[in-house]
């Protein structure tokens, strides 16, 4: 099978199982709850740490809320550990709340108790302080460029989204477009397309790639080996035909290459078998007449 290998402004990933839950589909984005509790569990965790946080309802009685946020590779490239939570923590929380268990919370916004606040950025902007726990991804991005000792190009090396249109900022964010330029036979797959039991993040399983603006980085390692791949890029723009983004698409060609190279060896085996069996009938002939002949003498 030929391999494909996806490098974006952000990462291409597959649909994971398991853990992963979609802010995108899971959580809905136009339900915004906030709360305040006390946080009584912590998993520091990819692709996404779980915060386990119990408060008073209404009635009085206890609810627990289960809060998805920020994967802990993120929060360890914006300088964070698992140190800025602790269990007994009095929190403030904000962000979208499950579709299927409301007192699920995809959590873009969290106020710690040394007064600093924790933001998913590529979801969400400050809510309330400007005092920001951690170094933002664009902040991270321009550093690492600032320190390289040479220009880095090629293949070979660590790949990762460009913060800088993460959307915190107010720019088009290059990823979760409203729409894409598609071909017909694309068109028509979509018209036929259940969001609900074709879609693999609801049932948590593995399908095709998924675009998802997270800040995992991709590194291509030379290991000595030479591969040969196809490149397709296409430009993203936003809705003002402004460049955001790039996507491309790299193919790994070794299983075709070789499948090429069997062919080829084959054929060339085939024409060594019919030359030698051409020499073989060419020699048989005269050594059989001379054969005849030695016999009448």
């Amino acid at each position: 099978m030929t391999r494909i290998l996806t490098v974006l402004g952000a990462l291409a990933v597959c649909a994971a199982a398991g853990a992963h839950h979609s802010p995108n589909v899971h959580f809905d984005r136009s339900d915004i709850v906030e709360i305040a509790g006390t946080l009584t569990e912590i998993e520091w965790r990819n692709p996404h740490t779980l915060l386990i946080v119990e408060t008073v309802g209404d009635d009085g009685s206890t609810v627990v809320w289960l809060g998805e946020t920020r994967a802990s590779t993120q929060l360890a490239r914006a300088g964070l550990g698992p140190d800025i939570f602790h269990v007994g923590d009095a929190l403030l929380m904000a962000g979208f709340r499950g579709r299927r268990n409301p007192h699920a919370m995809f959590v873009t916004n969290v106020l710690l108790t040394d007064g600093r606040e924790l933001v998913a950025e590529n979801l969400a902007a400050p809510r309330w302080t400007r005092t920001l726990a951690g170094t933002a991804l664009a902040d991270y991005q321009a550093e690492k460029i600032r320190s390289l000792s040479a220009t880095v190009t090629g293949l070979f090396r660590v790949w990762s989204r460009d913060g800088s249109v993460s959307g915190a900022d107010d720019t088009e964010r290059a990823l979760w477009r409203d729409s894409y330029p598609l071909t017909e036979q694309a068109r028509a797959d979509q018209a036929t397309w259940d969001p609900v039991a074709d879609n693999p993040y609801i049932h948590c399983r593995n399908g095709m790639p998924a675009i998802m603006d997270q800040g995992y980085p991709l590194e291509f390692v030379r290991d000595g080996e030479r591969v040969p791949v196809s490149v397709a890029t296409s430009e993203l723009r936003n809705r003002n035909g402004l460049p955001i983004g790039l996507v491309a698409i790299v193919r790994d060609l070794r299983d075709i290459y070789d499948l090429r190279h069997r062919v080829i060896t084959s054929a060339r085996l085939a024409a060594v078998g019919e030359l030698a069996a051409g020499i073989a009938h060419e020699i048989n002939n005269p050594i059989a007449y001379v054969r005849s002949n030695l016999s009448q003498l």
